[in-house]
């Protein structure tokens, strides 16, 4: 009987460590390694400004871009964008700040307007799909020769030591 009882714990307590780990990205799937030059991804993706004419990365030519994929019903998103803009006071004349969303563009424009937002926000043409993101919100930062050399998915604070660092390294 005891045996059996122990049998039902050890069984029970394996059950409960897979279903711990069910939710960890396995190597398999975990996103494949930067790459080191402006990739189709970068390529793909097509934006209009809010005064409604086309934007691409190519505008942008010559400078490091600090481009963030965030949306209006992202609560992480929003959250950061208050030290994005605290960044941007200190790196915005040598790095361009952008910050892209499906939202519509009239929606957009009154997210931005409303919170006095200063650095340059756009409309994403298509989805974030189109652009490989798969998590918001998600900022990648371009060098000025077009290459990314940094991908962070989530809410960061921007202003920590360790990412205002990694922003005013692309700035130099």
């Amino acid at each position: 009987m005891n045996s059996i009882k122990s049998i039902g714990i050890i069984i029970g307590l394996s059950l409960l460590l897979t279903a711990c780990n069910a939710g960890r990205p396995t190597v398999a799937t975990q996103k494949p390694p930067i790459p080191h030059e402006l990739d189709e991804r970068l390529e793909r993706i097509r934006m209009t400004g809010l005064d409604g004419k086309p934007l691409t990365l190519d505008a942008f030519a010559g400078r490091p871009v600090f481009l963030n994929f965030w949306a209006s019903w992202c609560a992480p998103c929003i959250s950061e964008m208050s030290t994005i803009e605290e960044v941007h006071r200190l790196y915005g004349a040598e790095v361009a700040f952008l910050a892209v969303s499906t939202d519509s563009l009239a929606a957009i424009r009154q997210f931005r307007e409303t919170r006095g937002f200063t650095f340059t926000f756009a409309h994403l043409e298509g989805g974030y799909i189109d652009a490989y993101v798969v998590k918001l919100p998600t900022t990648l930062l371009i060098s000025r020769e077009g290459k990314l050399v940094f991908e962070e998915e989530g809410m960061r604070v921007w202003t920590s030591e360790a990412l205002r660092r990694k922003v005013e390294e692309i700035a130099r």
